[in-house]
């Protein structure tokens, strides 16, 4: 090859590489502007898991979506705004991005909106999303807003924002709107600019990496030294096929992982925490369909906790005549008249159990009243939003599962023994 042409072709790869990346590079690896996703009342960051997943697929790497966790029962916007700057500042300062995007979701939209209103905040953010927030919040001239809201969601309703783009998922409820499909094209369209994703649903992987958090409830406070026995279980009974196939003990964030599997297997994640109210879980969930860096357990926190105090009251009347168990919602609300939800053939998207006002994600079913009769009754989880209580009976005089259903989708529970053996939890993501 001749001189001349060596020259040229080698400056045509500079310049092909040179226009690949930006100033905003990481050692010359094209990298994504940092997403900040900021929770609501009751909620953590896995509930942009869906959200997470369809980032990823679309070139997005784990380090660009930061998962902003904070205690949703101080009520300390303020102190939580503080805890947000220190991140924002962090990201900036790590990435070299001079920006964020951010999203704030219900009671995250307060603090994304404080967030941007305090002086000095609004230069650091590239797009802002407020999510199933509320309408009254005002934003500074010149910032990119985006509202994404639903006329179904009966906890805040459709919000317009003068002077942004306001836009509407019809039929959504509260936690849909940030967990829909439509949602994640919405939010991906606007932090890009228009650009629009090469894939909108969830694509399902062969091999997934999973990786997550133990916290509490609400609280979101990391559970630390926490146990983690992972087992392949039969999707009818959720009983164990075999021995355990990882372990893990979470670090000072509550961090555990990385479970390296496939997306067909169904798994019991057995949880024991060094202290609290309840000290065992088993958690059943169905398979991950892709790699996931938010997969979040949920502990009822320490004795002195909120939430602690609460479960507390509740663990005396633990027995081992009985099992407790807990139904997760993951990514939508129960709607009477709109959704089917069962447990063991019992019917739970009634009026009565699924009002959508109350916006039902999680139930907790056991024997409240320790009388050994199974009424139906609510207890005192269901005067929460978002939470409904039974007083419904499951013994375990004989092994067997409890059957759960939402929309067509099961998953299996063993009847544990809830005093010696701890609470079951079902998580149906899909």
């Amino acid at each position: 090859m001749k001189k001349g042409k060596i020259i040229y072709v080698f400056f045509a790869v500079a310049v092909i590489f040179f226009l690949s990346c930006d100033d905003n590079d990481n050692g010359g690896v094209t990298t994504n502007r940092p997403i900040v996703f900021v929770h609501g009342f009751m909620g953590a960051g896995d509930n942009y898991a869906n959200m997470i997943q369809s980032f990823l697929q679309n070139g997005y790497r784990p380090e660009e979506l930061i998962l902003f966790n904070y205690d949703t029962l101080a009520g300390d916007i303020p102190g939580i705004v503080d805890s947000l700057s220190e991140v924002i500042d962090g990201l900036i300062a790590q990435t070299g991005y001079s920006q964020v995007d951010l999203i704030g979701h219900s009671m995250g939209g307060s603090v994304g909106s404080t967030y941007v209103n305090r002086e000095g905040n609004a230069g650091k953010v590239a797009h802002y999303i407020h999510a199933a927030s509320f309408p009254d919040a005002t934003f500074p001239s010149g910032l990119k807003v985006m509202t994404i809201s639903s006329p179904s969601d009966t906890t805040v309703g459709y919000t317009e924002i003068p002077g942004a783009d306001n836009q509407e998922i019809t039929g959504a409820d509260h936690l849909q709107v940030i967990t829909l499909e439509l949602s994640f094209e919405k939010a991906f369209t606007f932090f890009n600019d228009g650009a629009e994703p090469a894939t909108i649903a969830i694509q399902k992987e062969g091999s997934v990496r999973i990786e997550g958090k133990v916290i509490t409830l609400a609280e979101n406070q990391p559970v630390v030294g926490a146990e983690i026995e992972v087992f392949a279980v039969d999707p009818e009974t959720g009983e164990r096929t075999s021995g355990s196939v990882a372990s893990f003990l979470t670090d000072e964030e509550g961090g555990w992982g990385v479970l390296e599997t496939d997306s067909d297997t169904y798994y019991e994640f057995y949880i024991e925490t060094p202290g609290g109210p309840v000290t065992q879980y088993h958690y059943y969930r169905q398979p991950f369909l892709a790699s996931q860096h938010a997969a979040y357990l949920r502990t009822m926190g320490s004795e002195d906790s909120s939430i602690g105090l609460l479960m507390g009251a509740l663990i005396e009347e633990f027995s081992d005549d009985f099992s407790v168990v807990i139904f997760f919602s993951a990514n939508q609300a129960v709607y009477a008249g709109r959704d089917t939800a069962s447990i063991d053939g019992f019917d739970l998207a009634t009026s009565e159990y699924a009002d959508p006002e109350q916006t039902t994600i999680a139930y907790f079913f056991g024997d409240n009243d320790n009388d050994d009769v199974c009424e139906g009754t609510p207890g005192p989880l269901s005067e929460m939003p978002f939470l409904e209580q039974l007083d419904y009976c499951l013994p375990t005089d004989v092994e067997q599962p409890v059957i759960f259903e939402l929309n067509g989708s099961e998953l299996a529970v063993p009847n544990w023994k809830s005093k010696s053996e701890g609470i079951g939890l079902a998580v149906i993501d899909y």
